[in-house]
């Protein structure tokens, strides 16, 4: 038996016990009104909400930079300029000012949303557009992460699930707020009521 084989047969023989893990007893965090929860810790996180009311346009309710370079798999976005099927690589993401998706839900304990990343061909344009502008249901907005992960559970995911809060930022140790430093510098939520 060599030596390898003596360590390991020594480790099989010298298991500890098996332990029950411990319960864990705490109370999720819940709010009487999710949906102000949410925008009030988008807005805290440098991202910005609004309610749409049913039947109404969404062009009253979003902004865009003239000239800007629009790609958005949301078709009532009427600033759209950048076709999908134009871009031939990842790469070609770079130069996206504005990506416009729905997401599945939204998390109003910390203001984030979830996307399966799947409606755009390269899944680059969630990190490398400069600005994004996404659609959630109202019905869609949960309480905490512990509703989200129980809803992530019940859906079929692609290769790549995302939570993502607000824009981009980053402190350096002089305390000097960069926003945009590694992702989106902007990011409006377009709540629809359904």
């Amino acid at each position: 038996m060599s030596s390898r084989d003596k360590i390991l047969a020594s480790i099989r023989e010298n298991q500890p016990e098996n332990v029950p893990a411990p319960a864990v007893d705490f109370k999720k965090i819940t709010f009487e009104d999710t949906i102000n929860e949410f925008s009030k810790t988008l807005e805290a996180v440098g991202g910005m909400a609004r309610i749409v009311p049913r039947n109404e346009k969404l062009e009253n309710y979003y902004e865009i930079s003239p000239d800007a370079k629009v790609l958005s798999a949301i078709t009532e976005i009427e600033n759209r300029n950048v076709e999908p099927e134009n871009i031939e690589n990842e790469h070609d993401m770079k130069d996206i000012d504005y990506a416009c998706f729905d997401v599945e839900l939204a998390v109003a304990e910390n203001g984030s949303f979830l996307t399966h990343c799947e409606d755009f061909k390269f899944r680059s344009v969630y990190f490398l557009a400069q600005h994004l502008i996404v659609r959630v249901k109202k019905s869609k907005i949960l309480n905490n992460m512990h509703e989200a992960y129980a809803e992530l559970a019940k859906m079929k995911r692609g290769p790549l699930t995302a939570f993502i809060s607000g824009p981009s930022k980053t402190t350096d140790i002089e305390q000097c707020l960069v926003i945009g430093a590694h992702g989106a510098r902007s990011l409006q939520v377009l709540i629809v009521e359904d």
